[in-house]
């Protein structure tokens, strides 16, 4: 139970890509927890993968899934304001999975960002743990400069109030080229009279973090852009007390559809839309972005969000049943003018519940061509569930799923679902107290769909 306890550095034995027919057992969450995290997955691997945040004032760590057919070797470099505070390496078996302890390299009370290098193919996700309440942050594989077709990195759920604080992490990951680099957060409605901006000029290799507090509530959208031609990515971290919870936000502009399979109508939940655009000037411009939530056997109508440039605009979840599973689908309608270049919006899910707070980015639409979901983390020492959200005209869809855990063991299982389904991994015979990593396959071209990897700690 206690993640302290892992093995610091885990080898797997490769997949086997035998699908066995196991009988499926469908589950909620559970009533009660201590903690949680949730993963919206990898779509794809990458020989590199950036974290911009980090800090080992909690327990950190970083799971690593090979996603090649090859042995190859890993090295993970950490940075902080000013310079490379640590490095270490492991060599991961085919398609296996190892994991760093983060604390053990680099000390205590330590902010850093990390660049995660493969000889091939992998994904890798960060573990953040503050005594029972976790979080954890897919990173990226991509990063982005002020010259590419998508020049800034956007959060739509930048929220404080007087016992919370948001903060965005920035990461200058280019070897070469610093940068005045800035955070731009908005919540001025459509005059945009309400702007925080935070900025520094950033040697390569380095990170910093901008705080956005107040005493009172504050929903805020936000974007981190360069003044130069340096290469970076960013997260969010929400932090009240020992609850943490990350966010990767989005480098897409035009985010026409994002889908959600994690929901549970018993747990308070938030969908958090923030848009930014290239003209913030007086008047701006709004979209409308409809939400809908799904479960099998009945859906509410579309809700219609209006949100204005420089705005963030948060919905909580309404009309689904009591102790039930859902997804949702937020889905860009119009834009009051034409074009917005460059314009960003990102729709975040959040959800606080007792001392834990989950956030995910969802699946962009713009995944349609990536059938698969890799998590690279999954210790079975918590309730592991993965949740699935069929958004296809399709009544059902069938996912394949595979799952390697520290004693090279494999297991496999096939599920269908209607339109959403919920399953703990521990009830479809993978075994407790383990690192894992797990790799889920669409069967056939129904998509829309979503995957999530949610934990709870009891």
């Amino acid at each position: 139970m206690n993640p302290t306890r892992r093995v610091y550095f885990v080898v797997i034995l490769a997949l086997s890509f035998l699908i066995l027919s196991t009988a499926v057992s469908y589950a909620t969450p559970p009533s009660t927890a201590k903690g949680g995290h949730t993963s919206s997955g990898a779509s794809g691997s990458s020989t590199a993968w950036y974290f911009a945040d980090g800090y080992t004032g909690w327990q950190n760590y970083i799971a690593i899934r090979s996603c090649s057919q090859y042995s190859q070797q890993v090295d993970l470099y950490f940075y902080d304001s000013s310079s490379q505070i640590g490095h270490t390496s492991l060599s991961i078996g085919p398609s296996r999975r190892g994991t760093v302890y983060v604390n053990g390299v680099i000390g205590s009370n330590k902010e850093y960002s990390c660049t995660v290098y493969g000889e091939f193919g992998l994904v890798a996700e960060r573990s953040i743990y503050a005594g029972n309440e976790g979080s954890c942050g897919t990173g990226s594989r991509t990063l982005i400069n002020k010259d590419a077709t998508n020049p800034w990195w956007c959060f739509g759920d930048v929220y404080s109030d007087s016992s919370s604080t948001s903060y965005v992490e920035v990461y200058n990951a280019d070897l070469t080229r610093g940068a005045n680099m800035y955070v731009d957060a908005y919540n001025g409605g459509s005059d945009n009279n309400s702007k925080e901006t935070i900025g520094w000029y950033m040697p390569p290799k380095t990170r910093r973090t901008a705080g956005f507090a107040s005493g009172s509530p504050k929903n805020r959208v936000a974007r981190v852009r360069s003044t130069g031609t340096n290469n970076f990515m960013a997260e969010r971290s929400y932090v009240k007390g020992t609850m943490v919870a990350s966010n990767g936000g989005t480098w897409r502009k035009q985010n026409d559809l994002i889908y959600f399979s994690e929901g549970y109508s018993s747990y308070p939940t938030w969908f958090v839309t923030g848009f930014t655009d290239g003209w913030l000037g007086s008047g701006g411009a709004y979209i409308r972005v409809d939400t809908q939530h799904i479960w099998n056997g009945g859906s509410t109508s579309p809700a219609a969000n209006w949100v204005y440039t420089g705005s963030s605009l948060s919905r909580s979840t309404s009309g689904v049943p009591s102790g039930t599973n859902y997804g949702t689908k937020a889905d860009r309608i119009n834009f009051s003018q034409t074009p917005l270049n460059p314009y960003y919006y990102n729709t975040e899910r959040t959800t606080q519940y007792g001392q834990w707070a989950t956030s995910s980015e969802g699946r962009n639409g713009y995944d349609v061509g990536n059938k698969d979901f890799f998590f690279a983390e999954c210790y079975t020492g918590h309730d592991v569930y993965l949740t699935f959200y069929n958004g296809s005209s399709y009544s059902s869809a069938q996912f394949n799923v595979w799952v390697t855990t520290d004693t090279a063991d494999n297991w496999s299982f096939s599920i269908t679902v209607g339109k959403v389904g919920s399953v703990r991994i521990q009830d479809m015979g993978i075994p407790w107290n383990r690192n894992c990593s797990i790799h889920v396959a669409l069967v056939g071209g129904r998509w829309p769909v979503s995957v999530e990897r949610s934990s709870y700690f009891n």
